[in-house]
């Protein structure tokens, strides 16, 4: 093999693997970026943290991460049902 074939297969190979992983890191989110996925403010989010509301991971000190199908599921217990409303009938 050649010098550039192996660099090519090197290159191929580095590939596969930081697709595999990027889906991955993608998973877990920051305050911000679930702040924005739920639509509210991230002094929302750190408080629901602070209460462990909502579903989250502590790295270190101050960082926090949210894996954002532990959070679909979180969201999913808090839906609610309507009232039912008394129908009037119409004379």
């Amino acid at each position: 093999m050649s010098e550039e074939s192996i660099a090519q297969e090197m290159v191929r190979l580095l590939r596969e693997l930081l697709d595999e992983v990027k889906p991955r890191r993608e998973k877990l989110l920051k305050v911000e970026d679930i702040a924005e996925y739920l639509q509210v403010a991230p002094h929302t989010i750190h408080t629901w943290v602070s209460e462990q509301r909502i579903p989250h991971i502590k790295l270190g000190g101050r960082c926090t991460r949210f894996d954002l199908e532990k959070v679909k599921k979180w969201l999913a217990t808090m839906e609610q049902k309507g009232r039912r409303t008394r129908r009037v009938p119409v004379k």
